[in-house]
Protein backbone atom coordinates (compact mmCIF):
# COMPACT_ATOMS: atom_id res chain seq x y z
CA UNK A 1 0.00 0.00 0.00
CA UNK A 2 1.43 3.57 -0.65
CA UNK A 3 1.61 5.66 2.02
CA UNK A 4 -0.70 8.68 3.42
CA UNK A 5 1.82 11.04 2.34
CA UNK A 6 2.54 9.78 -1.29
CA UNK A 7 -1.57 9.88 -1.61
CA UNK A 8 -1.80 13.55 0.03
CA UNK A 9 0.11 14.68 -2.69
CA UNK A 10 -2.61 14.06 -5.42
CA UNK A 11 -3.89 17.02 -6.94
CA UNK A 12 -7.24 15.77 -5.66
CA UNK A 13 -6.29 16.33 -2.19
CA UNK A 14 -4.11 19.50 -2.45
CA UNK A 15 -6.91 21.82 -0.19
CA UNK A 16 -7.18 19.41 1.86
CA UNK A 17 -6.09 19.85 5.64
CA UNK A 18 -4.49 16.89 7.83
CA UNK A 19 -8.29 16.01 9.51
CA UNK A 20 -10.19 16.43 5.86
CA UNK A 21 -7.81 14.28 4.18
CA UNK A 22 -7.74 11.57 6.94
CA UNK A 23 -11.88 11.74 6.78
CA UNK A 24 -11.91 11.15 3.58
CA UNK A 25 -8.71 7.98 3.25
CA UNK A 26 -10.86 6.65 6.32
CA UNK A 27 -14.17 6.66 4.88
CA UNK A 28 -12.82 5.27 1.47
CA UNK A 29 -11.39 1.59 0.29
CA UNK A 30 -8.03 0.91 -0.41
CA UNK A 31 -7.41 -1.98 -3.51
CA UNK A 32 -5.05 -3.65 -4.61
CA UNK A 33 -5.40 -5.42 -7.99
CA UNK A 34 -3.51 -7.74 -10.40
CA UNK A 35 -3.11 -6.67 -13.81
CA UNK A 36 -5.75 -7.17 -16.75
CA UNK A 37 -8.37 -6.24 -13.99
CA UNK A 38 -11.40 -4.43 -15.28
CA UNK A 39 -12.72 -1.96 -13.21
CA UNK A 40 -15.24 -0.36 -15.21
CA UNK A 41 -17.16 -1.35 -18.23
CA UNK A 42 -18.10 0.82 -21.02
CA UNK A 43 -22.24 1.15 -20.42
CA UNK A 44 -22.66 0.11 -17.11
CA UNK A 45 -23.60 2.58 -14.02
CA UNK A 46 -21.03 3.88 -11.51
CA UNK A 47 -21.17 5.56 -8.57
CA UNK A 48 -17.49 4.93 -7.27
CA UNK A 49 -14.73 7.76 -7.77
CA UNK A 50 -11.46 5.93 -8.33
CA UNK A 51 -7.85 7.14 -7.35
CA UNK A 52 -4.69 5.79 -8.79
CA UNK A 53 -2.25 5.58 -6.04
CA UNK A 54 0.37 3.33 -7.58
CA UNK A 55 -0.04 1.37 -10.84
CA UNK A 56 -1.52 2.18 -14.15
CA UNK A 57 -4.80 1.46 -16.11
CA UNK A 58 -6.12 2.20 -19.58
CA UNK A 59 -8.85 4.15 -20.79
CA UNK A 60 -10.33 2.74 -23.82
CA UNK A 61 -14.17 3.06 -25.68
CA UNK A 62 -15.06 -0.65 -26.35
CA UNK A 63 -16.49 -0.78 -30.33
CA UNK A 64 -17.74 -3.17 -32.42
CA UNK A 65 -14.97 -3.47 -34.84
CA UNK A 66 -11.94 -2.28 -32.61
CA UNK A 67 -11.23 -0.96 -29.55
CA UNK A 68 -10.06 2.86 -29.13
CA UNK A 69 -7.62 3.73 -26.71
CA UNK A 70 -8.38 7.13 -25.01
CA UNK A 71 -5.61 7.18 -22.28
CA UNK A 72 -3.05 5.68 -19.88
CA UNK A 73 -3.56 6.69 -16.08
CA UNK A 74 -0.93 6.70 -13.65
CA UNK A 75 -0.37 7.51 -10.10
CA UNK A 76 -2.07 10.73 -9.13
CA UNK A 77 -4.85 10.37 -11.29
CA UNK A 78 -8.68 9.72 -11.12
CA UNK A 79 -11.02 7.95 -12.99
CA UNK A 80 -14.33 7.06 -13.06
CA UNK A 81 -15.89 10.56 -12.41
CA UNK A 82 -18.04 11.23 -14.69
CA UNK A 83 -20.39 8.80 -13.54
CA UNK A 84 -19.51 9.13 -9.97
CA UNK A 85 -20.97 12.30 -10.16
CA UNK A 86 -24.50 11.27 -11.27
CA UNK A 87 -24.60 7.55 -11.22
CA UNK A 88 -24.93 7.18 -15.24
CA UNK A 89 -23.34 4.57 -17.33
CA UNK A 90 -19.91 5.01 -18.19
CA UNK A 91 -18.63 6.30 -21.35
CA UNK A 92 -15.51 3.90 -21.34
CA UNK A 93 -14.01 0.49 -20.12
CA UNK A 94 -10.99 0.94 -17.22
CA UNK A 95 -8.40 -1.90 -17.09
CA UNK A 96 -5.22 -2.39 -15.00
CA UNK A 97 -2.10 -2.49 -17.17
CA UNK A 98 0.33 -3.78 -14.04
CA UNK A 99 -0.49 -4.24 -10.36
CA UNK A 100 -2.24 -1.55 -9.30
CA UNK A 101 -3.47 0.08 -6.03
CA UNK A 102 -6.74 3.01 -5.93
CA UNK A 103 -8.68 4.45 -3.51
CA UNK A 104 -12.46 3.54 -3.91
CA UNK A 105 -14.99 6.00 -2.77
CA UNK A 106 -18.92 5.17 -3.48
CA UNK A 107 -20.71 8.49 -3.96
CA UNK A 108 -22.92 7.56 -0.98
CA UNK A 109 -20.03 7.43 0.98
CA UNK A 110 -19.16 10.97 -0.16
CA UNK A 111 -22.54 12.59 0.48
CA UNK A 112 -22.38 10.88 4.24
CA UNK A 113 -18.70 12.13 4.46
CA UNK A 114 -20.09 15.88 3.38
CA UNK A 115 -23.22 16.20 5.64
CA UNK A 116 -20.70 15.09 8.81
CA UNK A 117 -18.03 17.97 7.18
CA UNK A 118 -19.30 20.43 4.03
CA UNK A 119 -15.82 22.05 3.27
CA UNK A 120 -14.24 18.35 2.08
CA UNK A 121 -17.64 18.86 -0.64
CA UNK A 122 -16.19 22.25 -1.32
CA UNK A 123 -12.40 21.32 -1.82
CA UNK A 124 -13.77 18.09 -3.77
CA UNK A 125 -15.76 19.09 -6.09
CA UNK A 126 -13.52 22.28 -7.12
CA UNK A 127 -10.56 20.11 -7.25
CA UNK A 128 -12.75 17.15 -9.71
CA UNK A 129 -13.97 20.35 -11.65
CA UNK A 130 -10.66 21.38 -12.09
CA UNK A 131 -9.09 18.20 -13.51
CA UNK A 132 -11.72 17.58 -15.74
CA UNK A 133 -11.24 21.07 -17.16
CA UNK A 134 -7.66 19.78 -17.88
CA UNK A 135 -8.66 16.52 -19.45
CA UNK A 136 -11.15 18.95 -21.62
CA UNK A 137 -8.51 21.32 -22.30
CA UNK A 138 -6.24 18.73 -23.76
CA UNK A 139 -9.33 17.27 -25.64
CA UNK A 140 -9.40 19.92 -27.40
CA UNK A 141 -6.32 19.97 -27.91
CA UNK A 142 -6.26 16.36 -29.50
CA UNK A 143 -9.06 17.80 -31.49
CA UNK A 144 -7.73 20.53 -32.99
CA UNK A 145 -4.74 18.62 -34.04
CA UNK A 146 -6.52 16.37 -35.87
CA UNK A 147 -8.65 18.79 -37.55
CA UNK A 148 -5.11 20.14 -38.40
CA UNK A 149 -4.21 16.76 -40.08
CA UNK A 150 -7.51 16.06 -41.96
CA UNK A 151 -6.74 19.68 -43.44
CA UNK A 152 -3.58 19.07 -44.72
CA UNK A 153 -4.64 15.70 -45.96
CA UNK A 154 -6.87 17.24 -48.09
CA UNK A 155 -4.78 19.73 -49.17
CA UNK A 156 -2.37 17.45 -50.37
CA UNK A 157 -4.90 15.13 -52.08
CA UNK A 158 -6.04 18.52 -53.82
CA UNK A 159 -2.82 19.41 -54.57
CA UNK A 160 -2.34 15.67 -56.30
CA UNK A 161 -4.97 16.62 -58.08
CA UNK A 162 -4.63 19.38 -59.61
CA UNK A 163 -0.99 18.75 -59.98
CA UNK A 164 -1.18 15.42 -61.00
CA UNK A 165 -3.12 15.87 -64.44
CA UNK A 166 0.08 18.48 -65.55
Amino acid sequence: MSSDKTLQAIQLFSEFDDDEFRAFVNAATRRSLPPDHAFLSMGRPNSSLFIICAGAVKVERIGTAEDIPLANLEAGETFGEMSFMDGSRTTASVTTTEPTEVLEISRETVDRLLDENPDIGMKLWRNLALDLKQRLTRTNELIDHYIDINQVLRDDRSFGTVYGRL
